[in-house]
């Protein structure tokens, strides 16, 4: 059963679980040093240890499609893209500049260079960061 401690608060007179918890507690740098020093090398519980072939194959099928935790997620790289004609007509949005390079057929790094630099791909567009 967790033990209460009464806290004062801006709001009133409040209950904390915490009371007698580590939370909040800041190591020192000489003991963060000590703790990274207690499991290193030969002391560290994987040492020495090599999964097997088998092991590998069952954790990657494990976490193969929908079991993968990414799985539907869109990148945190990912950088919305406009598409527009030279006469500044907007020719299409793109979820990324893989998107982006697909539709025109070309390299990424090609779309990339033509965001920062401003250039007109294919003689026919200019791309630009969505806002």
């Amino acid at each position: 059963m967790p033990t209460y401690e009464m806290l004062w608060c801006y709001t009133g007179l409040a209950l904390c679980i915490h009371s007698g918890s580590s939370l909040g507690y800041r190591h020192t740098v000489k003991a963060k040093a000590a703790i990274g020093a207690a499991k290193t090398g030969s002391k560290h519980p994987n040492y020495g240890k090599k999964a097997s072939e088998e092991t590998k194959a069952l954790l990657r099928a494990a976490n193969e499609g929908e079991n993968n935790p990414s799985f539907g997620k869109p990148s945190a790289n990912r950088v919305s893209v406009s598409l527009w004609d030279l006469e500044g007509n907007l020719v299409g949005s793109f979820n990324s500049q893989v998107e982006v390079a697909k539709a025109l057929g070309v390299n990424r790094s090609t779309v990339i260079r033509a965001i920062q630099r401003g250039y007109v791909i294919k003689g026919a567009y200019r791309i630009s960061l969505s806002s």
